[in-house]
């Protein structure tokens, strides 16, 4: 071979390592980007797939939570409701003794009492100190319990209006 194709051998190798050690880097950063954009697709669609689920557990909880609301005001005015009956009732029955106490003295206190009268006048009238007490205590506490009430159902009413099955 002669020298000028020895040379041009020469260079064209020359060449073709230059453009190898031109193009390897780009062939690897080429190759990279494919490789990231391909991890990128596969990390947004992870979390596009996680955040669909916490937008079902979301909605899920969140008609978890009406129906639970809806549930305990259902409770709660069972409870009261019963409470009324149950306290309405008792202070019914307590007026209805209050009465016959007061009765009873207004008969005892007519003509002249012996002692056992006065005695049983005093009895009454104890009772009927202690009945009045006993009803004023009540209405009270059932004043109070509605109070309380009012609080709980306040806080209830957004939850509750717009609970569904």
């Amino acid at each position: 071979m002669d020298t000028t194709n020895q040379t041009a051998v020469v260079a064209f190798f020359a060449l073709l390592s230059a453009l190898a050690v031109i193009a390897g880097p780009i062939i690897t950063t080429i190759i990279l980007g494919r490789q990231r954009a391909a991890e990128t697709a596969h990390k947004e669609e992870r979390e596009d797939a996680v955040a669909k689920q916490v937008r079902q557990v979301a909605v899920t909880a969140a008609r978890d939570q009406k129906a639970t609301a809806a549930a305990l005001a259902d409770i709660q005015q069972t409870g009261r409701d019963t409470h009324a009956l149950v306290n309405s009732d008792m202070t019914a029955a307590l007026t209805g003794q209050l009465a016959m106490a007061r009765l009873l003295v207004l008969a005892s206190e007519k003509g002249t009492p012996d002692a056992h009268d006065r005695e049983i006048i005093a009895e009454a009238k104890s009772r009927i100190a202690e009945l009045e007490k006993t009803l004023r205590d009540r209405r009270a506490t059932q004043a109070a319990i509605d109070a309380r009430t009012i609080e709980v159902g306040a806080a209830l009413p957004a939850a509750t209006s717009s609970a569904g099955p």
